[in-house]
């Protein structure tokens, strides 16, 4: 088939604005970090962690320091976890759950209130229902007789955010958890013997879907083409 000039200009301006579209398009996905769920992430709370409080100010704060976070899984991966799942226990062993609250900005419930930091960064949360494939959302979870607890899509949830982990590479982090009590009863019960349990969900980034990138390499790719065939055509 022999292409006119006219028939090339067009295809050269409709595959120059397909590799604008894709220049433009890309810096936006890839601006926008996606989590998914993942179970190749493994932390377990040692028992290193210190405990200070104040009887005047209703608090009692754990500490944990050196704790390790694991990638189990085969490849190298960008991971995190979000903290999703507390309750705290008084000197009895009866639980309360303790439910994110976003105006809050901790787990509340009952007499108590938890803020979770990790010294040293920035603190970062993610908004659950952009988890892709987070199958705990609307789903009731709790260890034996405890109250379950249902995570919501809308709760904007403590993340802390590991970086890259090579496939069984750890790294290790702290851990702060900061009990406010509304009430002296309440606090010194829990000071004098209570205790917490905390759940969380390892995730990883969502591998961006290649399409963008084979649009932009096909229009390179064509406009190559359309160059040398154009080149042939004067050459002619």
């Amino acid at each position: 088939m022999t292409l006119s000039h006219d028939s090339i200009g067009f295809m050269k301006k409709s595959l120059l604005y397909m590799a604008a579209l894709a220049i433009a398009t890309t810096p936006t996905l890839l601006a926008a970090q996606q989590w998914q769920q993942t179970d190749n992430l493994q932390s377990t709370l040692g028992a290193t962690g210190s405990y200070t409080y104040s009887a005047v100010g209703l608090t009692g704060t754990y500490a944990y320091t050196n704790q390790t976070a694991t990638n189990v899984g085969p490849t190298t991966q960008h991971m995190g976890m979000y903290l999703g799942w507390l309750w705290s226990y008084n000197s009895a062993g009866t639980n309360n759950p303790l439910l994110w609250s976003n105006g809050d900005n901790a787990f509340v419930g009952g007499p108590v209130s938890l803020k979770i930091t990790r010294p040293g960064f920035a603190a970062k949360n993610v908004l659950l229902s952009t988890v892709a494939d987070d199958s705990w959302i609307g789903v009731p979870y709790g260890m034996g007789s405890d109250t379950k607890i249902t995570t919501q899509g809308n709760w904007n949830v403590p993340l802390f955010d590991f970086g890259t982990l090579a496939a069984g590479a750890s790294t290790s982090y702290d851990i702060t958890f900061a009990f406010t009590f509304n009430n002296a009863s309440d606090f010194d019960d829990w000071n004098r013997g209570g205790d917490f349990y905390v759940s969380a969900q390892g995730v990883q980034t969502v591998t961006p879907e290649p399409a963008t990138v084979a649009m932009l390499s096909f229009a390179l790719l064509g406009l190559a083409v359309v160059a040398r065939r154009k080149k042939q055509s004067r050459a002619v």
